[in-house]
């Protein structure tokens, strides 16, 4: 629980944080059931951008050798390769590519049986060009020779580790790995068309991770697959995190844990006003509804991306009090159902740190998303769907050049009253990060005062001059 002010209003404010940590050691799914992964890379022309660039700004079309930046395509190769020396000796491999069609780079082959430097080899000879035919990357996947495993029906009384026992006798899971910047053009590149693809694999146990590669990756669609059961999404800032990603963490997103998930609340007093940490939203008392929940690395600090957010607004001066349910399906598609009450307290606080941290990063993204909307709407790039009204005078217009999955960029600059909320906010936020002590949270910081570096001269003179130091030469923003 906490209780605060918000930062830049003064409102007080209630927050019920929900922690969903699967308690798994990494040890534990170091003995998962032997995998058969299928990786399939998008070598279309768009992953010859540079990583941080985006493709259709046609400055940025040109990917990275001798010391400039490398391309989506050489970070996705790379990341394969680290892949490969992070899988388990019994599961198996296979790797596909697609552009305008799909091909096989290597077929389904014993993880102990590869000959690494063969596959750097094949992979080195991958170059991008071509459309987008994600359709065929996912139907060429599901082909793959061995990837189905024969069905089976665990017997209704048995135990978690007696299902994971009969699962590897029977062949154990399949997973597609795509890696893509999720910009389809070739083909089905409706979001529902290429879910009841994925859809086909999920019932038979072939599950989907995508993996957005670059600036730029589309994960409005990413976010759309990752509906179906057994599938997860990532997408990373940096290459090096990508890296890091697909080293450190990756038993954790090949393992599904926990299935059809519901979380709901009953409250008498008080009601819901904002829920962080999904983006379908609330609807009547159900909080959440996730098809697939993935363990996640647990250190001292707790578990990463663990929480949720709740908001209520108590009636009148009442203090909110409640209760929480939470139904889900283990592996062996069990169901058990949990229930916890809640109470506030009088005052203003936090029941932990984790919570403190929560509430901070929430408004952090509150804020700068609110921002961002505001920004691109200025300069004509709002990727929001028109309203309804629109849509039948949208058919007199020109088709736009590109898909509806294929992302540009434009210029974007904060206003002077948006500098001073910005800046309001910079100042609150460095405060909690040195009262929780967390040097994590600096890159948040970093990316405020990045944006505060494009306000206009008249808010550093401004500034200044309330100082005493006149205009500022430096427009890097100083608390």
């Amino acid at each position: 629980e906490g209780v605060d002010r918000n930062p830049l209003t003064g409102e007080k404010r209630y927050f019920l944080a929900l922690s969903l940590d699967s308690n798994l050691t990494l040890q534990q799914l170091k003995k998962r059931p032997p995998l058969k992964i299928v990786v399939i890379l998008d070598t279309s022309g768009s992953m010859g951008a540079q990583w941080s660039g985006y493709y259709y700004s046609p400055s940025n079309r040109e990917g990275g050798e001798g010391g400039r930046e490398l391309s989506k395509l050489e970070v996705a190769k790379l990341g394969i390769l680290e892949l490969i020396k992070n899988l388990h000796p019994e599961d198996q491999l296979a790797i596909l590519q697609f552009n305008n069609r799909a091909s096989t780079i290597l077929p389904l082959t014993p993880v102990k049986k590869l000959q690494f430097e063969k596959v750097k080899l094949l992979l080195g000879r991958v170059e991008a060009g071509g459309g987008t035919n994600l359709e065929a990357g996912i139907r060429k996947g599901l082909q793959i020779e061995g990837v189905f495993s024969p069905r089976m029906e665990a017997p209704p009384n048995s135990t978690l580790s007696q299902f994971e026992t009969l699962l590897s006798n029977s062949g154990g899971e399949g997973r597609l790995v795509i890696l893509t910047d999720e910009m389809p053009n070739i083909g089905e590149i409706s979001a529902g068309g290429l879910r009841k693809l994925l859809q086909e694999g999920a019932k038979n146990r072939v599950y989907t991770t995508i993996i957005g590669i670059g600036l730029d990756a589309n994960q409005r669609l990413a976010t759309e697959l990752g509906k179906i059961p057994g599938a997860n999404y990532f997408s990373v800032g940096t290459p090096s995190q990508f890296r890091k990603k697909v080293v450190a963490e990756v038993d954790y997103w090949l393992y599904p844990y926990l299935f059809n998930l519901k979380l709901r609340f009953k409250s008498p007093n008080s009601r819901i006003v904002a829920f962080y940490g999904n983006p379908a939203g609330v609807k009547g008392g159900l909080l959440l509804s996730i098809p697939t929940l993935f363990p996640a690395p647990t250190d001292q600090n707790g578990t990463k991306g663990g929480i949720f957010l709740a908001e209520l607004k108590p009636a009148g001066d009442s203090l909110p009090t409640g209760e929480i349910t939470l139904q889900f399906q283990d592996r062996a598609r069990k169901t058990h159902q949990l229930r916890e009450k809640f109470q506030f307290k009088p005052g203003f606080y936090y029941s932990s740190p984790a919570v403190e941290k929560g509430v901070l990063l929430a408004d952090f993204v509150s804020l700068v998303k609110g921002w961002l909307y505001l920004a691109n709407s200025r300069c004509h790039r709002n990727f929001s769907p028109p309203p309804p009204i629109w849509r039948g005078w949208l058919r007199l217009l020109p088709p736009p050049p590109h898909s509806q999955w294929e992302i540009g960029s434009c210029p974007i600059e904060p206003t002077y009253r948006e500098c001073q909320i910005l800046q309001k906010f910079l100042n609150h936020f460095v405060a909690e990060e040195k009262k929780l002590k967390d040097p994590s949270l600096g890159l948040e910081e970093e990316e405020l005062r990045e944006i505060l570096d494009y306000c206009p001269d008249r808010f550093f003179e401004k500034r200044g001059s309330e100082k005493g130091e006149g205009k500022v030469t430096n427009p890097t923003p100083a608390l």
